[in-house]
Formats: structure tokens, sequence, C-alpha cells
């Protein structure tokens, strides 16, 4: 049974909720609720009319009133689906990769989506802002790479200046014994060039 005859036909069975004693009195007739402490229709009394319900409410209206709405959330939930009676929604908690597959299937069944209007024109639109978040992607990692770059090599030219600019007194004990070392040893070869001279003589 389609929605909208559903509706039709709880329409005709809905009684018109009147205020109570509207008839009485000058009161307008638009529903109130009744609040009186020895009301017989907040009592629910027989003979009294009728008090709006949750049961007098009409069908949920669906997306589309010709075929039978379904959710789906994965590529196994359109197994099941008939397209001549049945429509789909992509649930909310899908994410962009696999609302793209299902709607690639969807496509392939001939399936009506309900919350994608054409399904050609989402899909460019998806891969083209996939494309430019990669190529965003790519630029930052350049920029990055290049900074990295450029510090290492102020680094380096610092650390150069600073050997340079250093002072005896900033040196440290281990730079002073090996210039202690290359000094002994340039004593000793002075040394032995005397003492063979000497023994040439």
């Amino acid at each position: 049974m389609n929605i909208s005859t559903q509706k039709k036909g709880s329409k005709r069975k809905k009684p018109g909720f009147t205020r109570q004693q509207s008839l009485k009195s000058k009161l307008k007739p638009k529903w109130r609720r009744p609040r009186g402490l020895h009301s017989k229709l907040r009592l629910r009394k027989k003979g009294h009319s009728k008090v709006p319900k949750i049961g007098y409410g009409s069908p949920k209206e669906g997306l589309s009133p010709e075929f039978e709405t379904t959710i789906i959330y994965n590529l196994k939930d359109l197994e099941n689906i008939n397209p001549k009676s049945q429509a789909v929604l992509i649930a909310g908690s899908v994410g962009k990769k696999k609302k793209i597959e299902l709607l690639k299937k969807i496509k392939t069944l001939k399936i009506n989506v309900l919350n994608v209007k054409d399904i050609d024109s989402f899909l460019k639109k998806v891969e083209e802002d996939i494309l430019k978040r990669k190529e965003s992607k790519l630029k930052t990692e350049e920029k990055k790479k290049k900074a990295k770059q450029e510090a290492e090599k102020k680094a380096k030219e610092k650390k150069k200046e600073e050997k340079k600019e250093k002072p005896e007194e900033d040196k440290t004990e281990e730079e002073k014994k090996e210039e202690e070392k290359a000094k002994e040893k340039e004593k000793r070869k002075v040394f032995e060039k005397k003492v063979t001279k000497e023994g040439v003589r």
C-alpha cells in the first residue's frame, strides 16, 4: 500500500479535537489540554469528546511516495534490493571512499538513490576534490623538505663561523690536548733532524 493512500485513510478516521466547554462558553474551539482537577475529559471518561493520542498520527512520510526506502551502509546491503519497488538512502556515517564504491554499484544495478540527485556529477566532484587534496598535500610536503634543507644549511654555516671565531679559551680540553700533542710531535721532529745533522758532521 502506498504512503499517500495510507495517509488519506488515516485522515478520514481522525476526529475533530475541540477544547473542553468551547460550545458553552466564548472559548475558541482550538484544542487545549484539559488541566482541571475534576475534568472528565482529562480523566478520559465515557461519553466525552476524544483526546489526541499517538495512535491518531498519520504514517511516517518517506522521501519517495512511490518506493519503499531502505538505508544502506555497505555493498552487502545492495544484494537484497529490488530496483522496481525499493529506493536507496546512503547512510550519513558512510565515508567518501565507500560512498563512491556504493554509487558505482548502484549505477550498474539501476537503483534509485534518494539522497544523491545526479550520480555522475557527484562522482566527478568527489574525484576533483580528491585530486586537489593530493596536490595540496604534495605541495606542503615539498615546502617542508625545502625548509628543512635550508635550516640544515644555515646550521652548518653557523658551525663553521663559530669554529673560525672561537678563541683559545673557549676550546675544549680534548682540542687543547690534541694541539699539545701536535706541538710535541713537531718538537721531536726538529730535535731528530738536529741530531742527524750532528752525526753526519
